[in-house]
């Protein structure tokens, strides 16, 4: 089990996983130096910058899987440590073969070559060794050493101090803009020490899906789990892009009129999430916190010489629905200048709702005329029954307004680690609590 944090919680969560766990299943302390000094240094400030996030190791038993990570040598190295050249053109250095620590440490005493010695390995193996010619010795006298050669080596043993995995830069092809967002990389080595091709990995808070990703990627099964149906849309999405002939199933899903009707119970954000995704929508209002002006969806379209055309979608979980949200509908179109507007409602339109509806009339685009509000009822989008809109287009192809930049704070995606004091970088309001539905995951088995 591999757990990332800050430095500021990192020794407290230590001591939550030694009792549950054990103390003796603790591995690691892994250190990831993830940015540079200068981003997170400003004028005045007295401490020394932060640029690490810490890693914890913990194994259930000895027996765990776990293979070394290496590195490739450096030119350097090569030349420091592999100097010589045999008869057969193959680079080798010669290495000490002593004991260290001696009888204490449980090193044999034996001769060699007449020279009597604590030894690394044992008489058996040292005898092998010799046969094979990997034992040198320079003169007569002189302690024996071992030669190893280059083209047997797996390269440098990675240890508990990574700084060779650099964060995401802001134009990689990999950056999905979500808060907490790992590198790849980073995730691929973890999961190499840590598992075999065919082993399932989890991840219980999966984010934008780096984790499965790097699973998948590297031949093992998995299973995601998440609060939010938004990032288990941002993971489907990302799976797809890269493997686009992997099926994978989501669990947790509302899949019937009941079903929904629960999720909207429980939580009226991930209602809201949920039905924007059933019903196609481009971009999502994402967080909780602020007026959403009416707004919890848009679609774009091209819109021939007027430029791009925009859908304003209106959620409402609530189990009754008046005509008042079909008026508020039409004054946000005509506030925010937009073509047409969508109702996405729990409960069914009654029949003033439908005339309201009408009266706004038709909007002629590019792509025909269309009625300006329709209304779509969560039972007909199950019904396969959906609004008649333009056809969407990449929001890449049509640079639509950026949403308003998030304040760096509580990440409402993520669960938060209530504890008595803040940790990590300045978190904006305090004792926030974000409950969690952890039944929603996504998996490969």
């Amino acid at each position: 089990m591999y757990l990332h944090c800050d430095p500021t919680a990192s020794h407290y969560l230590k001591t939550l996983l030694d009792a549950i766990f054990g103390f003796q299943s603790f591995t690691n302390e892994i250190i990831w130096k993830r940015t540079s000094s200068k981003s997170d240094h400003s004028q005045g400030a007295k401490r020394f910058p932060r640029v690490h996030d810490t890693i914890l190791f913990f194994r259930k038993t000895p027996a765990s899987t776990f293979q070394p990570v290496f590195t490739p040598l450096s030119d350097d190295y090569v030349d420091a440590k592999y100097p010589h050249v045999d008869a057969d053109g193959r680079r080798y250095g010669l290495w000490d073969m002593t004991g260290p620590g001696g009888a204490a440490k449980g090193n044999p005493y034996y001769e060699v070559m007449d020279v009597s010695r604590f030894w690394r390995y044992s008489r058996d193996r040292m005898e092998r060794m010799v046969a094979e010619g990997r034992v040198v010795q320079n003169r007569p006298g002189s302690v024996p050493r071992e030669k190893r050669y280059l083209d047997d080596s797996s390269g440098v043993a990675i240890g508990d101090v990574w700084t060779d995995i650099h964060p995401i830069n802001s134009q990689a092809r990999e950056r999905l803009g979500y808060p907490t967002q790992k590198p790849l990389s980073l995730l691929e080595r973890l999961i190499l020490a840590a598992s075999n091709e065919g082993d399932v990995v989890l991840d219980p808070f999966c984010g934008c899906g780096t984790t499965v990703h790097a699973a998948e990627k590297l031949a093992r099964k998995w299973v995601g789990i998440d609060v939010t149906h938004h990032a288990i849309t941002v993971i489907e999405e990302r799976i797809a892009e890269e493997f686009p002939n992997l099926k994978i199933e989501v669990e947790g899903r509302p899949r019937d009129v009941v079903a929904a009707h629960d999720l909207a119970r429980r939580d009226k954000y991930q209602f809201q999430w949920w039905a924007n995704w059933l019903f196609g929508v481009q971009q999502y209002r994402e967080r909780k916190k602020g007026t959403d002006k009416g707004i919890d969806g848009e679609i774009f379209f091209l819109n021939g010489p007027r430029g791009v055309g925009r859908v304003i979608t209106s959620v409402k979980g609530g189990g009754t629905i008046g005509v008042q949200a079909v008026r508020d509908l039409r004054a946000v179109i005509e506030r925010e200048k937009a073509e047409m507007g969508v109702l996405v409602s729990l409960g069914h339109p009654t029949s003033p709702m439908r005339v309201e509806a009408a009266s706004a009339g038709f909007v002629q685009t590019a792509h025909g005329s269309f009625p300006r509000i329709q209304l779509a009822p969560v039972s007909e989008l199950f019904s396969g029954i959906k609004p008649r809109l333009p056809m969407a287009a990449p929001l890449d192809q049509l640079r639509p307004p950026k949403p308003a930049k998030a304040k760096r704070g509580v990440d409402d995606h993520q669960l938060q680690f209530v504890y008595s004091f803040q940790g990590g970088k300045q978190l904006g309001e305090a004792g926030e609590v974000v409950h969690i539905d952890p039944r929603q995951r996504v998996s490969r088995m």
